[in-house]
């Protein structure tokens, strides 16, 4: 796990990265990748419109007034630059269980951003929202993610055949998991 990060009221910050909360704004900064075919092509939505990425944007922030809240979203920012980096979130479940995932502009793809930021909000999960697992999926053709999940701890669970329908079909994810206690 990350060690040395700190945390401040709605952000969380590591060595090269900070995680805050979404505001309205953010929209036009999620849509700069979340119209990317190489963004999308694992997931089961895209290209977005303005409209959906609006939309999405408008999602998290409505999740941040429930009660309870089950949904823990963050823009991604590049500390030195300050330049949007992509998202990332933790979506709660009962048992005190959370999914965890994360999408990034291409640009920063491969420099170890993607790790750093899953690493500073499983560690969140775990520390501040007593969390006890923290799982996430991927394609099974999608070795950057899984590779980002196995260097922050995780282990392979199973692969779950047609677990989503994507544009070329029934995507097949590689299921991954990590205990408190691990």
């Amino acid at each position: 796990m990350l060690s040395g990060s700190k945390k401040r009221r709605n952000q969380l910050e590591s060595r090269n990265l900070i995680l805050r909360q979404f505001t309205y704004e953010d929209w036009n900064e999620v849509h700069t990748y979340a119209s990317l075919s190489e963004v999308y092509q694992y997931q089961p939505w895209g290209p977005n419109t303005e409209k959906d990425s609006q939309n999405y944007v408008q999602e998290i922030l409505q999740s941040y007034v429930m009660n309870p809240q089950t949904r823990f979203a963050y823009v991604v920012i590049h500390k030195e630059t300050k330049l949007f980096v992509g998202a990332i979130e933790l979506h709660l479940s009962v048992g005190k269980k959370a999914e965890l995932s994360y999408v990034l502009h291409p640009k920063w793809w491969g420099q170890g951003y993607a790790t750093e930021a899953a690493e500073l909000l499983v560690n969140d999960g775990f520390n501040r929202l007593k969390l006890n697992e923290i799982c996430a999926t991927c394609d099974t053709r999608n070795l950057g993610s899984a590779r980002v999940l196995e260097k922050i701890g995780m282990t392979f669970q199973k692969t779950i055949t047609k677990h989503l329908l994507i544009r070329d079909g029934w995507r097949d994810s590689k299921f991954y998991s990590l205990r408190k206690e691990e």
